[in-house]
């Protein structure tokens, strides 16, 4: 989850804004927290004196009792590690927001795409690396994700395939795919592959980039190839 609060002077941008926040939230799928504060002597106090913190703090720059650039000064004090998004109708301390390495610096009217924004490039400075859990005869270890290119059940337990050669481990594939995330797919049963590592997909088969063939279950043919579908597109859409 993640914390946020909204400082502004006027009640009704704060209210506009938290209703694009939530939006922006509810189309990303993140899961966020959002306390709306009016003045910055409020938020000071939250901070300082509650001791509470944010993962990202969106600021009006022109506020009567303390601007936005010296509150957010006063917030790195306190809470260092906490994002500062600028929120304004100018452009005229964008310089000034940056020096002060701001995640961003958002021009009024707010809209669903510019917090979309914000979540990206928080994600990207923060994106904690995906591991996979695996039991290899006595130790555990943990597998990067993304090194993972498939798995395939074998022997009462699973055969993962990496960048780097196979590791067997005796956890089944239906246990290890509940620690997987949105980037694996399921093909048939006791196979599951990474959809980076997926090179097309025929009407009945998918074919990887090593040139392994595997037939797609019968029964979830139509998802599966759904799913590789909207993977690819959304894939194209964030440049990976």
């Amino acid at each position: 989850m993640i914390k946020i609060a909204i400082c502004d002077d006027e009640k009704i941008e704060i209210d506009l804004l938290y209703k694009e926040i939530m939006k922006a939230a509810d189309e990303a799928k993140i899961v966020v927290s959002c306390d709306k504060l009016l003045y910055g002597n409020i938020l000071l106090d939250h901070i300082q004196n509650r001791k509470t913190v944010y993962d990202i703090i969106f600021l009006d720059i022109y506020m009567p009792d303390i601007t936005g650039l010296n509150l957010a000064k006063n917030i790195k004090k306190f809470s260092p590690k906490t994002e500062i998004v600028f929120v304004t109708l100018s452009r005229q301390h964008a310089v000034e927001a940056f020096d002060l390495h701001a995640l961003h610096y958002i021009i009024k009217p707010v809209n669903v795409q510019q917090i979309k924004d914000v979540f990206i490039r928080y994600d990207n400075k923060y994106k904690v690396k995906k591991t996979i859990e695996v039991r290899v005869g006595r130790d555990l270890i943990q597998l990067d994700l993304k090194a993972v290119q498939y798995l395939e059940s074998h022997n009462n337990g699973t055969d993962i395939y990496t960048k780097s050669g196979k590791i067997h481990t005796s956890i089944n594939t239906r246990k290890l795919e509940e620690q997987l995330d949105k980037t694996f797919l399921r093909i048939q049963r006791g196979f599951i592959v990474n959809m980076h590592f997926v090179d097309h997909m025929t009407t009945d088969s998918c074919i990887l980039k090593n040139r392994t063939t595997i037939l797609i279950s019968r029964k979830e043919r139509s998802n599966i190839r759904a799913t590789y579908r909207e993977f690819i597109f959304n894939s194209l859409e964030e440049g990976e």
